[in-house]
């Protein structure tokens, strides 16, 4: 059936769409008005009966009451000579028949109509009176509206089909010709013009058509310019993919080698502390210290390549240079005599505090020193640093790390500050040091540059801007308190820490101290432990099982807890820090933890000393 409609053209569609809607539409409008005509006429009819039966009813009331059955009858015969009358019977009280006449035929009609009219006087009832009326001119009336209905219907279709034949021919004609157009555009025959005739929704198509044909000329015109544009793009972006692939692979095999490299760093001191713990006899712990100090710091530099770009902010700490450069050029001197290298101290800072990152400058001095010791294969290396005022509030800081050794190609130069990059140095080395200065130096808004002629000798430079702190006044050292105990002594302390090897660990550390300490392995039992006593110190780990620390913290400050609380992490890239200080903490460590720095946050913060 849809094989058969779909075949057909849109005039023949038109024609018999319209017909089947019209034919519906007056379908249903004559079997309503038949209907309707039907229910009128009976109703009509019915009630005509009624009002006849109650005249005739009321016609023979005194000779049903005096049973004058001649008159009874007398009065049905005339009654009876109506056309529609079929039957009247005349009933006493007692159920009587007085008088009763019916139509022969009657026993073969269909539409007939029954009424039963009582006789009542003085609201006593003398019999009644039942009347059959026929009622079949009512169907022949529907019948004939019926008739005259379907002729008019059919005379309508047939002027509707031959309206819409006229239409569906003058569609088809146009749609004809559009369809030719756009096969002519599909073909590449943009040259046709689309015949735009009237104003009609099929002229504004046609309009829209030819609009269309006219833009595609103009975009062939000009993608015949831009192919040949592509093509040379395309060829110039395949060299350039060509090219990335070749960096991409030389750069994977490059990590892969360093990544080698960071592996035996690490391995290295881990190994020698290890050997060290075996020999229990004579334990060397400045060893164990130096090996761990050399790992943590490999980290931190891994911890600051893994965050290159991410704009860090650092601590900002109260730094006294010249003990800095001294406990530098102390630590390194050791290791510089070791490799056979002399080590020349030329700082030039005497007393000055200024406001900067002490970790950072730290850093950076340290691997540019450990640099020039472990690759440049110098015997001379000098430390150089001299700070020279730019106004009443700020300073210029310049270091120089200069060693007499065999210099860097002007080759390398350009890649010296790239993340694992060693040069052609063939000792160890996870090439990272020197791109963690840049880095570090930069975020701190200063400059790290190098000088070398590829022959004799290297100079790193870099040089910062820092603000100057004000002197604080101080009393003379005959008035200072004088502190026998530590500042630990006699503080009850909450450690929450979900390893339970450091958690020992950090107990015994605040207990040598003379702390009384409180452990917890997870957030939840730290704060049900602070729910049910008062500390005077709080140490917190940051990720552990149930409730993290910076959960707890929260917690704690909702509830007006003002305890400090030092936050801890052994976590090194991400925001941990600034995580914990959001929560709540007073102070972030990394770990490991050093009693030290516990002790100055306490001093900073004035606790008072409790001896038991």
């Amino acid at each position: 059936m849809f094989k058969f409609v779909s075949k057909l053209s849109i005039g023949a569609k038109t024609i018999i769409g319209v017909a089947l809607i019209e034919i519906c539409a007056f379908s249903f409008l004559i079997l309503t008005e038949s209907a309707i005509v039907h229910d009128t006429n009976k109703a009509l009819y019915e009630e005509s009966a009624r009002d006849i039966s109650e005249l005739f009813a009321s016609s023979i009331t005194n000779a049903v009451i005096s049973f004058d059955i001649a008159e009874i009858e007398s009065a049905i015969s005339q009654f009876m000579q109506r056309e529609t009358v079929l039957g009247v019977s005349v009933i006493a009280a007692n159920d009587r028949v007085m008088a009763s006449q019916t139509q022969s035929e009657l026993s073969g009609l269909e539409s007939i109509y029954d009424v039963q009219m009582p006789i009542i006087i003085d609201q006593q009832s003398f019999g009644w009176v039942e009347f059959t009326y026929d009622i079949s001119i009512v169907d022949d009336n529907s019948n004939f509206a019926k008739l005259l209905g379907f002729q008019i219907a059919i005379g309508g279709l047939l002027l509707v089909a031959f309206f819409s034949y006229l239409l569906g021919r003058y569609l088809t004609c146009r749609i004809r010709e559009l369809s030719k157009s756009v096969q002519s555009i599909a073909k590449g025959d943009l040259n046709t013009e689309v015949k735009v005739i009237g104003h009609d929704e099929i002229s504004q198509f046609a309009s829209l058509l030819e609009a269309m044909r006219k833009k595609l000329v103009e975009a062939q015109s000009v993608m015949a310019k831009s192919q040949e544009n592509l093509a040379q793009q395309v060829e110039s972006k395949t060299k350039e993919l060509q090219q990335a692939l070749r960096l991409s692979e030389e750069s994977k095999q490059r990590e892969a080698d360093v990544f080698a490299i960071l592996g035996h760093e690490i391995r290295t001191p881990i190994s020698i502390t290890m050997m060290e713990l075996e020999n229990r006899e004579s334990i060397n712990l400045n060893l164990i210290r130096s090996n761990v100090d050399h790992t943590l710091s490999l980290i931190d530099d891994m911890s600051l390549v893994a965050r290159a770009g991410s704009g860090r902010d650092m601590n900002v700490d109260s730094v006294d240079l010249a003990e800095l450069f001294s406990g530098l050029i102390t630590s390194y001197r050791q290791q510089a005599y070791a490799h056979g290298i002399r080590l020349v101290d030329e700082i030039a800072i005497t007393g000055t505090q200024v406001k900067t990152s002490e970790k950072a400058l730290r850093q950076i001095v340290s691997n540019l020193m450990r640099n020039a010791i472990i690759h440049s294969q110098c015997k001379t290396l000098s430390i150089s640093a001299d700070l020279q005022r730019i106004n009443p509030n700020f300073a210029r800081l310049e270091v120089s790390i200069t060693d007499d050794g065999k210099g860097i190609k002007p080759e390398l130069q350009a890649r010296v500050f790239e993340s694992f990059t060693r040069g052609d140095s063939q000792t160890e080395g996870s090439g990272i040091g020197l791109s963690v200065c840049k880095e570090l130096v930069t975020n701190m808004g200063g400059d790290l540059v190098l000088e070398s002629d590829g022959k004799t000798g290297s100079r790193f430079t870099f040089t910062l801007s820092l603000a100057i702190e004000e002197a604080k006044s101080s009393l003379p050292t005959s008035e200072l308190p004088q502190m026998e105990l530590s500042v630990l002594e006699g503080l009850s302390v909450l450690v929450v820490e979900d390893n339970l090897t450091i958690q020992l660990l950090t107990k015994k550390m605040l207990e040598s101290k003379g702390a009384s300490v409180v452990t917890a392995s997870n957030g939840d039992e730290g704060l049900q432990k602070a729910k049910l006593q008062t500390f005077d110190l709080m140490l917190s780990d940051l990720m552990m099982p149930v409730m993290d620390g910076d959960e707890m913290i929260k917690t704690l400050r909702s509830m007006d807890v003002d305890t400090p609380i030092i936050g801890v992490t052994a976590a090194t890239i991400g925001g941990e820090r600034d995580q914990l200080l959001k929560a709540g903490a007073d102070l972030v460590l990394a770990k490991p933890l050093k009693i030290d720095s516990i002790e100055a946050f306490l001093l900073s913060q004035s606790v008072k000393i409790i001896n038991s």
